[in-house]
């Protein structure tokens, strides 16, 4: 489901509580809602202000360059989607930029930050 979509369809009738701080939801796909956010706002009926959904995906490359690595998409409500792409050579040194870079929320200097994983 994309994810506008999504936002529009589960907030239209009863939005969530908006609570401070920053969720980071890692997921593989790079499109639409991740599972673990709808799972998370079906229990919880609550999400953070600012919500990073993280895509890292490993290519087939050694280097595929800076320009090309990391892809960041602002949508509305408080909501970022970074792609965060390496090669297979450059994997373990730009993982901790991309991990400093989701612990510090979307341009907020957060402090308060909570990570979610899904596999699919």
């Amino acid at each position: 489901m994309p994810l506008d979509v999504f936002l529009f369809a589960s907030w239209q009738a009863q939005p969530p509580v908006r609570v401070p701080g920053t969720a980071v939801f890692m997921t593989a796909r790079s499109e639409g809602a991740p599972p673990i956010l709808v799972h998370h706002l079906k229990h919880n009926k609550a999400l953070h202000e600012q919500v990073v959904l993280l895509t890292v995906s490993v290519l087939n490359t050694p280097s595929i360059g800076d320009e090309a690595g990391n892809r960041d998409q602002p949508g509305g409500d408080g909501f970022v989607r970074v792609i965060a792409r390496f090669g297979f050579m450059e994997f373990a040194r730009r993982a901790v930029g991309a991990r400093e870079r989701a612990r510090a929320g979307p341009s907020t200097g957060a402090t308060r930050t909570r990570r979610f994983t899904s596999l699919t």
